[in-house]
């Protein structure tokens, strides 16, 4: 007797199990209602940087980075870090806007910065702002 209420309990476990397993009858994905932020483009997030034009941070760490975007598309931003001149590449990103090379990476919403590892969590400095 226990035992079949044991098999009776476990049912609804074991069909789940197996449907996962084949991959048939899985729930579709909910649709999330995209916010303003969810749908911002790079060009959408204001970056205080402007063309020909170099535009200081001052991160916490006192560390000074100049920028300047090279184009008016805002493609290639130009990076003075540590006596080094950066060409830096757009990554396509919602948010934070990411511009980097092979040996820095530049994350900002506008507001504050980062200078990074690229493709990494390292961070070299940051709370950088204009």
């Amino acid at each position: 007797m226990a035992i079949s209420k044991f098999i009776e309990a476990s049912l609804p476990l074991v069909t789940l199990i197996m449907t996962a397993c084949t991959g048939n009858d899985l729930p579709s994905q909910p649709q999330v209602d995209q916010t303003t932020a969810d749908i911002l483009t790079p060009n959408d997030i204001i970056l205080p940087i402007k063309v020909g034009q170099n535009n200081t941070w001052r991160c916490k760490d006192d560390t000074v980075i100049e920028t300047q975007f090279i184009d008016n598309h805002k493609t290639t931003l130009k990076v003075l870090y540590q006596g080094k001149e950066h060409m830096l590449i757009h990554r396509a990103s919602r948010r934070p806007v990411i511009y980097e090379d092979h040996d820095i990476a530049f994350y900002s919403d506008g507001d504050t910065a980062v200078i990074g590892r690229p493709l990494s969590d390292q961070i070299y400095h940051s709370d950088c702002r204009p």
